[in-house]
């Protein structure tokens, strides 16, 4: 029998999202989305760990939910909200989706196809709010811990964009 999927202590289903979306907050502001005080306000709940509506997370990252929607359907759940579904979505088909040139993804270069794609890697140096992690074929990336901050040299995570988002299994 598979384990239940369980969250990080203390972190809502919504949090656990975000700390997987926030670092993509930043291209939608650039494009002009979302403006400043909406950015700040989901900012301060990603570093904070603080709950945001469900509302405001589904109109800023409306992609990310039809695309788990999709992910929702082929798995027989019925709400994106499921963090099966969420955790289904990132581990697993958020890179084969980008791959796929899924959205805006068709027209972005690959640099930034490649900055997009959640990783598991290997934590190579700790300094003081960041890791130097390792992954896929000998790739080196500088990343935020402050989501994992007693992760240590050694250890796996997973990260996104610029951040160690949580622990791996």
């Amino acid at each position: 029998m598979a384990k239940p999927a369980k969250l990080p202590k203390a972190v809502s289903v919504e949090s656990y999202f975000l700390r997987y979306a926030f670092p993509c907050t930043y291209v939608i502001k650039q494009r002009g989305e979302i403006n400043d005080r909406t950015f700040r306000a989901l900012e301060n709940a990603a570093m904070h760990n603080r709950k945001v509506g469900r509302k405001l997370l589904e109109s800023t990252y409306r992609k990310a939910f039809e695309r788990m929607d999709r992910v929702a359907e082929s798995m027989g759940i019925r709400s994106h909200w499921d963090l099966k579904v969420i955790r289904e979505y990132f581990h697993n088909r958020h890179n084969a989706m980008i791959e796929a040139g899924d959205g805006s993804y068709a027209i972005a270069p690959n640099v930034f196809r490649e900055l997009c794609k959640v990783h598991t890697a290997e934590i190579i140096e700790k300094r003081d709010d960041f890791f130097i992690v390792k992954y896929g074929r000998g790739k080196t990336r500088v990343v935020g811990s402050f989501y994992v901050p007693g992760a240590k040299k050694g250890d796996k995570v997973r990260i996104h964009h610029g951040f160690a988002v949580e622990m791996a299994e």
